[in-house]
């Protein structure tokens, strides 16, 4: 199973952001990245969870970071719930697309 970390960077300014520590497997879907993040201090910031298809699709997404979350799936375009930690503020979205995009390496992959 590979694994390792990336630094991550202000893309305009290259501050250091903090790490992203990864672990990737093929599985009974596709492939599936996990990952935690860390700000340069070391303190955790969030956490990214994604599920490809064996069509290099995104059937499963879940993202963590400080005060929200979002979950999602490539449904008749992208669909997702953006929420509070605690469920309650919750907000769903769909639009026409073929994949999630963000800052972490697993986007790189699965777009």
């Amino acid at each position: 199973m590979p694994r390792g970390h990336y630094s991550l960077h202000d893309p305009h300014d290259h501050t250091p952001l903090g790490e992203e520590h990864f672990h990737c497997a093929t599985g009974p879907t596709g492939w599936r990245y996990v990952s935690q993040i860390t700000t340069p201090s070391g303190e955790h910031a969030g956490s990214v969870d994604l599920t490809l298809d064996e069509l290099g699709r995104p059937i499963r997404l879940e993202l963590h970071a400080s005060a929200w979350q979002v979950r999602g799936a490539a449904l008749d375009g992208v669909t997702w719930v953006r929420t509070d930690p605690t469920g309650e503020h919750a907000t769903e979205g769909n639009v026409r697309a073929h994949a999630f995009t963000g800052a972490s390496p697993a986007f790189l992959i699965a777009t």
